[in-house]
């Protein structure tokens, strides 16, 4: 799971210039925002009640002592400092607008003592073996209809930013993952996945596994950031 109540965040797209939408390119000739396409994508739905998009437009990386951390958003307009400010762990509430498209999902990675440039690990789903290689793995989606506000779900809770509509969060129990790259150079990742642990973990004592097939391979940025966050 997550290393803490993971925050709601959401994601406008961003208003280009006709001009610039058009050609898909900017003057220097680089993809704009406007003309990148999701390079892993599916759907999850948590048994039938609620789904919710996978559609990873950016992932950034780090990696340090055999421990990889990677996340995957639904925004184009992620970048490696604000993923590093979501994940910080001292932080008070973010403002979701560059993490994170309502009605998606995000996906946090964390390999921990195993990963050495290339990482390969393929867990069937008719396994009965602990899912340990997941455990690290988070998958927060905003499902349903609904927006990210500033809120608090308890008297005792801080006010953050969470999604109002439901909130799913696991991990997946049938993948494959294939990771390499890394020591300051980008990394290749691929992902397939079929079916998830977890539940709407704002709703009390809830388990509700889900399904949904997920794959596709991006290019993850190696972001010094990552360091800094608290989990290594």
């Amino acid at each position: 799971m997550h290393p803490r109540t993971p925050r709601a965040r959401l994601l406008p797209l961003l208003v280009l210039s006709l001009t610039t939408a058009c050609s898909g390119k900017d003057d220097s000739g680089d993809e704009t925002v406007d003309s990148l396409e999701p390079k892993i994508t599916g759907t999850v739905t948590a048994e039938g009640e609620a789904s919710a998009q996978v559609a990873f437009y950016k992932a950034f990386a780090f990696d340090q002592g055999g421990k990889l951390l990677a996340y995957l958003s639904s925004s184009p307009n992620a970048t490696c400092e604000n993923v590093a400010d979501y994940l910080r762990v001292s932080e008070g509430p973010y403002d979701p607008k560059d993490m994170f498209e309502g009605g998606h999902c995000n996906m946090f990675i964390i390999i921990d003592g195993d990963f050495d440039g290339s990482f390969s690990h393929t867990r069937p789903a008719d396994s009965t073996e602990p899912n340990l290689v997941a455990a690290g793995t988070s998958m927060e989606c905003a499902m349903g209809e609904g927006q990210f506000e500033l809120t608090r779900l308890t008297e005792s809770d801080r006010d953050d930013y969470y999604w109002s509509g439901r909130w799913w969060q696991g991990r997946p129990n049938a993948y494959t993952y294939d990771f390499s790259g890394g020591a300051g150079s980008s990394y290749q990742l691929t992902l397939e996945m079929s079916a998830y642990d977890g539940g709407f973990i704002h709703e009390e004592l809830d388990d509700t596994p889900a399904v949904g097939a997920v794959s596709g391979t991006i290019e993850a940025e190696w972001c010094d950031a990552l360091g800094s966050t608290g989990l290594f």
